[in-house]
């Protein structure tokens, strides 16, 4: 092999949990070069393409070693593979990895919780449309629809799908009561999911009815009254513009 001589490279998920078997490969020869021709053929968001993968080489007892950045921050999570092919002799290698996201919100982890929770967010045939298919298909549908507002769409991380499910995992457990266990389902838990954080939360006893009022200054502009019943449960009695 000559200094001529480049690496073609291909990553693509992984289809089960067997980890495929490395073919005989012979990759140490010469010095090799990536060349940008990579492509992602199996994904589960909607990134068309990835950058050329960073990569160095280096020799060490008589072996040459590829030293390749993979390009983690365009891929959803999820099993791949790199394979490595010389140009020349054809010879290639796959070496699984895995992109793990440790703090994906709990509501997210389930898609049929989450098409569940987005409800509050979508149409009646947004949410038919989105739900059709395997589990795999439906996640690939929710992360295509949430691309559309995503404010850094030359990542695979959409920032305003995690605060969406986060306020999820936050209402789940906050504001379940003795009638519904899952919070998000209240209507405390709905408007957290909808609008966030209020700006001020202030409670109020007039010897007739108990209320707490969410207050939103920022872009909002509404204040929400809750009236609470003898048993605690919060139920929406007023909405206002201010």
């Amino acid at each position: 092999t000559s200094q001529s001589d480049a690496i073609s490279y291909v990553i693509r998920q992984r289809q089960s949990k067997q980890t495929e078997s490395q073919p005989a490969a012979d990759l140490t020869k010469g010095v090799f070069r990536l060349k940008s021709l990579g492509q992602l053929i199996a994904r589960t968001s909607g990134v068309s393409a990835i950058p050329p993968v960073i990569a160095s080489t280096r020799t060490a007892s008589d072996n040459l070693y590829i030293d390749a950045q993979i390009p983690s921050s365009v891929l959803s999570p999820g099993a791949y593979v790199l394979v490595l092919t010389n140009q020349t002799t054809r010879d290639s290698a796959v070496l699984p990895f895995n992109i793990v996201w440790n703090d994906m919100p709990q509501s997210y982890r389930s898609m049929r919780v989450a098409l569940d929770y987005m409800q509050y967010i979508l149409s009646e045939s947004e949410y038919d449309a989105l739900r059709d298919g395997t589990d795999r298909e439906a996640r690939l549908n929710v992360e295509t629809w949430w691309k559309k507002s995503d404010p850094t769409p030359q990542t695979a991380y959409n920032e305003k799908m995690v605060e969406f499910f986060r306020r999820c995992d936050y209402a789940k457990t906050t504001f379940s009561n003795f009638g519904t266990m899952d919070g998000v389902k209240t209507e405390r838990g709905k408007i957290h999911v909808l609008f966030g954080f209020p700006t001020t939360i202030t409670n109020a006893e007039d010897g007739k009815a108990r209320t707490e009022v969410w207050r939103y200054e920022n872009k909002v502009k509404q204040q929400f009254t809750f009236e609470i019943s003898t048993n605690g449960v919060f139920k929406l009695a007023k909405v206002e513009n201010i």
